[in-house]
């Protein structure tokens, strides 16, 4: 009796953490600027940051330092690094060609905004 009361509560709570997940997750089409964005930004400004070890890119008119994510990118450092400088927003918008990137890819790339572009 008291096995299936605590089955039954540890059910009850993973199901309510389920319905609140997908109640406030993010929908993943969206990349949200926050209001604290640094000062808008020209192309000039991001091609100044073009290498491995200082990579900024273009993606949806936002702008991000991704250079701290290239080793832990699940394609490899090489689907990153020839966009350092430049507007990644294709690549990033098709995966390349493959496909959307996942919600997840969406907020780790959030968490790197730099700011706008002019």
């Amino acid at each position: 009796m008291k096995k299936e009361l605590l089955i039954s509560i540890l059910l009850g709570v993973i199901g309510i953490g389920v319905v609140v997940y997908f109640l406030l997750r993010k929908p993943a089409s969206t990349v949200i600027v926050p209001s604290d964005a640094k000062t808008a930004l020209s192309k000039a400004d991001v091609a100044k940051h073009a290498i491995e070890s200082d990579c900024w890119v273009i993606v949806n008119s936002n702008v991000y330092n991704v250079t701290d994510y290239i080793p832990n990118h699940p394609a490899g450092p090489q689907a990153i690094i020839p966009l350092c400088g430049a507007d990644a927003t294709e690549a990033f918008n098709t995966r390349n060609g493959k496909g959307p990137h996942p919600a997840k890819a969406l907020e780790t790339l959030q968490s790197m905004l730099v700011g706008t572009m002019q």
